[in-house]
């Protein structure tokens, strides 16, 4: 799965970018407070 795919299917899943770091960006779910890295490279 591409980075942007897997990002889209996030954010339709009401995730949203809680911080980008150097090698990953952290995506978090309200709902249940599960947190989700999303690699760069």
């Amino acid at each position: 799965m591409k980075r942007y795919a897997l990002i889209r299917e996030l954010v339709d899943a009401g995730c949203y970018m809680k911080r980008r770091g150097k090698k990953r960006d952290i995506y978090v779910n309200p709902k249940n407070g599960r947190k989700a890295p999303v690699p760069r490279h």
